[in-house]
């Protein structure tokens, strides 16, 4: 037998090369490809898992799932907020206020820079007419996030509805020059010269 030629070694190293990956792709497969996210039956068993779970469950409208999922995240991570945020989430949605705000509370206290859960827990105290909580948490958004639209024209308006005219005209004013789009979203009641 003779030394082997150049094309020889290098279909050698291909099947050597496909062969590994076969290897490696069986034992992905036999140990599970999950990454570890599933207890025995395909359910998920790990925090980011049933975070996914349950905004897969959200967003297809099975709010009762969802909120099973949080729950059991909850339960592994109490001090979680993203958790704590997505509770809230489903808990205003299904009409539950105080539920909503106790939990943005909860994520908040967590992590005091989580500008999504002060927006949300903004909402909510709005639509409870608790305007100056409402004030306090747009507020606390534009600090961690300045250039949030969404806070700015809801603080505008409340602060409208307040008597701060000047500062809410600015705000709205802001808003509809960055996005003009807001300009359709104005109460008639508002009213933006003078």
């Amino acid at each position: 037998m003779g030394s082997l030629t150049p094309r020889q070694r290098g279909i050698g190293v291909l099947v050597i090369a496909v062969l590994v990956v076969v290897v490696v792709g069986w034992l992905v497969v036999r140990s599970g490809s999950d990454g570890g996210d599933s207890a025995g039956g395909g359910e998920p068993a790990t925090v980011p898992a049933l975070i996914n779970a349950g905004l897969a469950s959200y967003t297809a409208g099975d709010l009762p799932a969802a909120q099973s999922y949080f729950i059991r995240a909850l339960k592994l991570e109490p001090q979680n907020p993203r958790v704590l945020y997505d509770l809230g989430v489903v808990a205003g949605r299904i009409g539950d206020s105080a539920g909503a705000r106790s939990l943005y509370r909860r994520a908040i206290a967590v992590d005091p820079t989580f500008a999504d859960a002060y927006y949300n827990l903004g909402v909510v105290e709005a639509s409870l007419k608790n305007d100056a909580a409402a004030v306090k948490a747009y507020a606390k958004v534009l600090e961690f996030q300045p250039d949030n639209l969404s806070a700015k024209w809801n603080l505008g308006l409340l602060l409208y509805g307040l008597g701060k005219v000047p500062q809410a005209r600015d705000l709205l004013k802001g808003v509809i020059a960055a996005d003009p789009s807001f300009a359709q979203r104005l109460p008639k009641d508002v009213k933006l010269a003078g």
